[in-house]
């Protein structure tokens, strides 16, 4: 589902209209309003609540949660009820979307299955084929950061053998990016040689997947996958760079950054995702001081992005600079902005819930513990360090 579905005049009419009543309205008015409740009206609404699930998510939660509710609306307008399997199987997967970035994977993992209960209810027949690719290959992310590695690549597999069969390349391109992002968010980078479940998981594959992503990928398509895509690499290949190439990847990721500046989407979670990732190679080159001040200013911006998970990890990088400069004060302020953070955490993320305060505590003496950063590291690794466009 994209907007080629209904033609470039038709497509910007329509988002016109969302923007619009996104700005003058509330959802339980667009509810009410039948005028609304069309086909290409909800398409246009889905997509545009995906784009600010990767720019803006905390200003759209109350637009997520109608989403189904409009599909079903949609459906009960339409004679004969075609509509419904489709736009209401994308809106369970934007609501699963939506909660897997807020790290409550136990409720995006209720919106998927309700996603499933209705393939199973209505048949697969009942929605094509690039539509149940999409939705195969957005809830096999949601298994990788559930630590279902062999379930979320039987999940791609389906994905790209309908996008392969019935799609167009670029359909094609959106479930190799997602196999690129969904080796990181199995193990975070760098590694090499991991294996999640059956699942070998190597930079280096990711870094490839990505290349052939832009390969295939038409930006007039699937523009915020291919935007992704190419962040996604410069990051991946950072990240897994060698200590004689971490200057040049500086530059690469300067220069991104340059460009985003110019467009003003630096305050998007791939933004700041681009600058973690500037701020860790700060760190490895050993210019701790300006390493420091970059991922503080990422922290702030994960807060106002409501990206706990991704706060979190910051704080144990933030926590290695700390104790490699004997910076002690730093380390003891550092528990105490963070434990605001872990306390809201423990609900969304249990499983790291003793760890985080183990770090915690550790951290408010002063003190790092290797091993409590490491199997913190291995439970917190569902906040990807790379864009987070879910295609």
């Amino acid at each position: 589902m994209h907007a080629f579905d209904l033609g470039k005049d038709r497509y910007r009419e329509e988002r016109q209209r969302v923007v619009r009543i996104a700005k003058q309205h509330d959802p339980d008015w667009l509810l009410q309003q039948d005028r609304y409740h069309t086909e290409p009206f909800c398409i246009v609404f889905l997509l545009w609540l995906e784009e600010q699930l990767v720019t803006a998510p905390n200003a759209v939660a109350a637009w997520v949660a109608i989403a189904p509710a409009l599909a079903g609306r949609v459906y009960r307008r339409t004679i004969p009820p075609t509509t419904l399997p489709r736009l209401e199987l994308r809106a369970h997967a934007v609501v699963g979307a939506w909660q897997r970035a807020r790290g409550r994977l136990d409720d995006a993992q209720r919106a998927y299955a309700r996603g499933l209960a209705l393939l199973d209810a209505v048949g697969a027949d009942a929605v094509p084929p690039v539509d149940r690719s999409e939705f195969h290959r957005r809830y096999a992310l949601l298994q990788a950061f559930r630590g279902q590695a062999d379930e979320g690549w039987s999940h791609l597999d389906q994905a790209e053998a309908l996008a392969r069969a019935h799609g167009t390349p670029s359909d094609v391109g959106c479930c190799l990016y997602m196999r690129g992002l969904f080796l990181v968010s199995c193990a975070q980078q760098p590694c090499a040689g991991r294996r999640e479940g059956g699942v070998q998981i190597a930079p280096a594959r990711a870094i490839a997947l990505f290349s052939e992503a832009l390969d295939h990928l038409d930006k007039r398509q699937h523009r915020a996958v291919h935007r992704a895509s190419v962040t996604n690499l410069i990051i991946a290949t950072a990240l897994a760079s060698t200590p004689g190439e971490f200057a040049d990847a500086l530059a690469r990721i300067d220069a991104v950054r340059k460009q985003q500046a110019a467009s003003r989407k630096s305050l998007s979670l791939p933004a700041v995702k681009l600058d973690w990732t500037r701020g860790l190679l700060l760190a490895r080159l050993g210019r701790h001081h300006r390493a420091v001040r970059a991922l503080r200013a990422c922290q702030e911006r994960f807060l106002r992005l409501e990206a706990p998970v991704e706060y979190l990890n910051v704080c144990l990088d933030l926590s290695l600079v700390f104790d490699a400069r004997g910076d002690a004060h730093a380390l003891r302020r550092l528990a105490a902005d963070a434990a605001p953070v872990v306390a809201q955490h423990r609900q969304a993320h249990p499983e790291a819930a003793d760890l985080l305060q183990r770090w915690l505590h550790d951290a408010a003496a002063a003190r790092v513990v290797p091993d409590t950063l490491r199997a913190l590291i291995d439970q917190l690794q569902t906040a990807p360090r790379l864009s987070p466009v879910a295609a």
